[in-house]
């Protein structure tokens, strides 16, 4: 059986995402470190940087054990400026987050600037900028904006700060909390919830990557969108400007290398199965094919689940007709 790969949806959908927010000159930016800087990088030679290991593409942890994704690049662009210093340690945003304040790991990527967060990090500039979206069901309500998630369920993601702003911005809307985004967006498909808010990036790859084919990107959310920065530990302010203009010397063409790269990998995250002449065959001479699976007593969810099931049925052979049998 031979698996290709085909094109998804149009590439402006990711590449408007990954835009940056700082402007880049199209000369190569000059980076350099002063005595001081460099003296304290030889006294720190392992220093550490929290990723998340769940939060395709951005970043995470692939089938191999080995850390990826667009900020693991970014990584690997200023080690290529500072030597290779940096270290990278994967774990939940919530987990990495606390132990930041305990010095372990030294830094956290992809983390927004907030006043509550001051004392504890010293932030680097932005180095992308998402929108936020809302997700909901194709069969579901369509919901205009935040307000409107009134009296609904919302799946967010534990430790982030999206629970704090529909927490205290929308004290109507009930909040259940996932340990990742892929669960969170897979309890909106199975009913569980009825929409999720989430960066847009990660939601369309996912969407597409993990078959959710009953989801949608509804509508940007109303808050502006969300800047990545590098949060450093406090006692640590001279890593930060380090970090700073590292980043500032990343060229618009390695910017662009980085998410022409994630585009591809985007574009090519779902399969098409092509089958051979005897598979055919065998095939046509099964036109009814008995698949057994756990259904919820749900009369909704059931649904849901047979759709889900249909998807891949016609992903695999072309087409796909499922009945519920108790």
């Amino acid at each position: 059986m031979i698996i290709r790969k085909h094109l998804l949806i149009p590439l402006f959908l990711l590449c408007f995402a990954f835009v940056n927010s700082q402007p880049y000159a199209v000369e190569k930016a000059v980076f350099s470190l002063t005595p001081e800087e460099k003296a304290w990088l030889v006294e720190h030679p392992d220093i550490s940087v929290g990723i998340q290991d769940a939060w395709a593409p951005m970043n995470f942890v692939d089938a191999t054990g080995t850390p990826n994704g667009v900020e693991v690049d970014y990584l690997k662009a200023l080690n290529q400026r500072l030597g290779g210093v940096l270290t990278i340690q994967a774990g939940p945003f919530k987990e990495n987050y606390s132990r930041v304040k305990n010095k372990n790991p030294d830094a956290l990527m992809d983390i927004t600037p907030k006043k509550e967060r001051e004392p504890f990090f010293n932030f680097t500039k932005a180095y992308l900028t998402i929108p936020h979206v809302i997700v909901g069901r194709k069969d579901g309500l369509y919901f205009d904006s935040e307000k409107d998630l009134a009296n609904k369920t919302i799946a967010l993601e534990r430790g982030f700060y999206n629970v704090t702003y529909f927490r205290k911005g929308y004290p109507d809307i009930t909040i259940k909390e996932y340990g990742s985004t892929s669960e969170a967006l897979d309890a909106v498909s199975r009913g569980e919830a009825d929409a999720y808010a989430g960066n847009r990036a990660v939601v369309t790859y996912l969407i597409e990557k993990e078959l959710l084919a009953n989801l949608t990107v509804q509508v940007r959310m109303m808050n502006p969108p969300v800047v990545l920065t590098i949060g450093v530990r406090k006692d640590w302010p001279i890593l930060a400007g380090i970090l700073d203009r590292a980043l500032a010397s990343i060229t618009h063409e390695e910017t662009r290398r980085i998410h022409r790269k994630w585009l591809e990998v985007f574009e090519n995250a779902k399969a098409v199965i092509v089958l051979t002449s005897e598979e055919k065959a065998w095939l046509g001479a099964h036109p009814v094919i008995r698949l057994g699976f756990h259904l919820d007593s749900s009369t909704k969810r059931r649904g849901l689940r047979l759709a889900s099931m249909e998807e891949r049925a016609r992903l695999i052979i072309g087409r796909g007709k499922c009945h519920a049998q108790n």
